[in-house]
């Protein structure tokens, strides 16, 4: 099997990843906004926001398995085009019944093209490389997309759905200029596949080990806030510490994706857990402005490396003709952090503002030990292939 490589491919990788990002995150500063015009209550906006995520959520797993046996390319085009069409719907939605419906309808878009894209930026022969061009160009489109939906939510509420289309829509063509490679269709049904999943050991620990890393990220949006109040921050210096990480993570994940191809990814998923840990411990301990923002930004050097690598390396662990369908299974397993970490930060911050970080450095150092587990039991069995 050839691998699309090629300076085309990464390029044409990087748009789809920056203008996805850009086409989901740009409506995210007027969208509660926009509900609330329809005068509706805030148990209703709760509503909607809810009613999207279950919906792209619930189905990710199922067309991850349909990406992989009808086309990667194919289901990604079908995707971007509904999330585009049901953008548009947004904008011109004339009642709280119809942006439900159009919200929801877009989620199924979002559903679709979501396990697909990961599973053809899994087929370079560097996933590492590639999921960094990708998850970069993602962190650059999320950095950009709320301040262009700023902008523009000035004028008008509605105007960031226009754009939100029209960025999907050039998403859609970048995918038409990414290449496919030819793989064996899937053979199990469905379900089959789903208990294959149960019985892969090595990737079952890569999902383990990502979720325990990805509890720490998904922290930092109540207990940094929480921390800088109690350090006598300001909103703006807030912000500033949170945007440090998302500037690193974005600028720096490329490089060091290529330093992971040359070392190897074990030495770099295991000391950027341990890494984390300390820096964490760093953030417990931290005093001041300064010393937040930078920590802040080393995390999101060593976590974003994490995140990035680790889903490489979910991706070589399991069988070629079923990668979207894991990869789909491996982003839901790892979102579930942003259900569990609110509800334990919330608790561990009755007990002091701080403590939730150093509840996150055990949660790292255990993520160390699994990865470091995983490589050593599994070698380099492929799941789907050997079920012994």
């Amino acid at each position: 099997m050839r691998s699309p490589e090629g300076w085309r491919s990464y390029l044409s990788l990087t748009f789809v990843g920056f203008l996805g990002a850009f086409s989901f995150s740009v409506v995210q500063p007027v969208l509660p906004l926009y509900v609330e015009s329809f005068d509706v209550s805030y148990e209703k906006v709760g509503l909607l926001f809810s009613a999207y995520s279950l919906t792209w959520a619930a189905l990710q797993i199922y067309t991850g398995y349909l990406a992989d046996r009808f086309g990667r390319k194919k289901m990604a085009l079908a995707g971007f085009a509904i999330y585009a069409a049901f953008a548009l719907l947004n904008f011109t939605a004339r009642s709280f019944a119809q942006l439900l419906l159009f919200r929801v309808l877009q989620g199924v878009g979002l559903g679709l093209l979501g396990p697909s894209v990961l599973g053809l930026t899994a087929a370079f022969e560097e996933k590492g490389k590639s999921f960094a061009f990708y998850r970069a160009a993602n962190g650059a489109g999320n950095i950009l997309g709320p301040l262009a939906g700023g902008l523009l939510g000035g004028h008008s509420l509605r105007h960031p759905f226009l754009l939100s289309a029209l960025a999907a829509c050039l998403a859609g063509g970048a995918v038409l200029e990414m290449k496919e490679a030819r793989t064996a269709k899937p053979e199990a049904r469905f379900f089959r596949a789903v208990s294959d999943v149960l019985h892969s050991r090595p990737f079952l620990l890569v999902c383990a080990a990502g979720f325990l890393a990805e509890l720490g990220y998904a922290s930092f949006s109540i207990a940094i806030p929480l921390a800088g109040k109690e350090l006598g921050l300001s909103p703006s210096q807030i912000g500033v510490v949170l945007s440090s990480y998302a500037m690193s993570f974005a600028l720096l994940q490329v490089p060091i994706a290529v330093l992971a191809e040359r070392t190897g990814k074990r030495r770099l998923l295991v000391g950027a857990s341990l890494l984390s840990a300390l820096l964490f411990v760093g953030l417990y301990a931290a005093r001041g402005f300064l010393t937040l923002a930078v920590l802040m930004a080393l995390l999101g050097i060593t976590l974003g490396a994490i995140f990035v690598q680790s889903t490489a390396r979910a991706a070589e662990v399991v069988a070629e003709e079923a990668r979207a369908m894991y990869l789909a299974l491996f982003d839901s397993v790892i979102d579930l952090s942003f259900i569990v970490m609110p509800v334990i930060v919330g608790f561990a911050a009755r007990f002091g503002e701080s403590l939730p970080f150093l509840i996150c450095a055990l949660f790292l150092a255990g993520a160390g030990a699994l990865f470091q587990l995983q490589y050593r039991r599994s070698g380099w069995q492929r799941c789907g292939c050997n079920r012994a």
